[in-house]
């Protein structure tokens, strides 16, 4: 995997969270993680949440722009021993991007006719 001379951030929070989200919810076996991440074009965003007790973790590493899954798989390792569990534990993983959203944006794209 590609190394960067960028460090990942990270912090943990506990939220209040509405009981109909914790353990039981959707099927979810007890302790069975929730894994969101954005790729973006500077950063790969991650969001860890424990149905159990409501907790959350946060990480960003640098996104690799030639291939994306290189960041989103660093991350969900990086994350999941940030919360002390195995990749295994997450039962459920939601994947957005802004990469083409930005391209857009910021008029970088190839023209179209």
């Amino acid at each position: 995997m590609a190394q960067s001379g960028v460090r990942s951030t990270s912090h943990q929070s506990v939220m209040s969270v509405p009981p109909r989200l914790r353990r039981g919810a959707n099927n979810l076996r007890a302790m069975e993680f929730r894994l969101g991440v954005d790729t973006g074009g500077t950063f790969t965003d991650f969001t860890l949440f424990c149905p159990d007790n409501g907790k959350i973790w946060s990480l960003k590493v640098p996104s690799t722009a030639d291939d994306p899954s290189e960041a989103i798989l660093d991350g969900t390792r990086q994350i999941a021993n940030l919360a002390g569990i195995s990749v295994g534990d997450i039962g459920y993983l939601g994947h957005g991007t802004t990469v083409a959203t930005n391209t857009l944006i910021q008029l970088k794209g190839g023209r179209a006719s």
